[in-house]
């Protein structure tokens, strides 16, 4: 949204940015080498994912990239999500992940998990302190890090996919 792209033009001036929408992207076919979808997909109205992953593929080069990343399925990911009860965030299983890339015809280079307690617990913070008081928590450096090497050693928290487009 444009209050959004306002923020990122006073922290990277010398980028080009643009208001747009996931299912219908302002950009000329084959634009991209790699396109970053980091904790988008879950956001998208219910049953459009298909045609945001066809709009990605359609600005993707021909073997282009696709990272992306949303959040597991992992019974503990949903319970500490208050979004998931409040507004239907969703949470997904990798077996459905694939089979939306696959459908829109990526080919899966790389899938793995990351974080745990501290991660989850550590988001949950975050939102209950901002929404209810309007303040944003700084954890110390020893959670900090403990949250680091959660992401570091795997998880279940956070599905990551790396994915390549296949031939248009």
């Amino acid at each position: 949204d444009k209050e959004t792209i306002d923020y990122a033009k006073k922290l990277v001036p010398e980028a080009a940015f643009r208001v747009g929408s996931a299912l219908n992207l302002p950009f000329s076919d084959k634009s991209f080498d790699c396109i970053v979808l980091l904790d988008v997909i879950e956001h998208l109205p219910l049953n459009t994912e298909n045609k945001a992953l066809g709009e990605i593929k359609r600005v993707l080069k021909p073997k282009g990239h696709l990272i992306l990343s949303t959040p597991s399925n992992h019974i503990f990911s949903i319970l500490l999500d208050p979004a998931f009860f409040l507004i239907g965030h969703r949470h997904y299983s990798i077996k459905k992940i694939k089979k939306l890339l696959q459908n829109q015809g990526f080919k899966i280079v790389k899938i793995y998990k990351t974080g745990g307690i501290y991660c989850l617990f550590s988001n949950l913070t975050q939102i209950l302190v901002k929404h209810l008081i309007n303040k944003k928590i700084n954890f110390s450096a020893k959670f900090k890090e403990k949250i680091k090497n959660e992401y570091l050693k795997g998880g279940f928290v956070q599905i990551h996919i790396i994915a390549k487009s296949q031939k248009q």
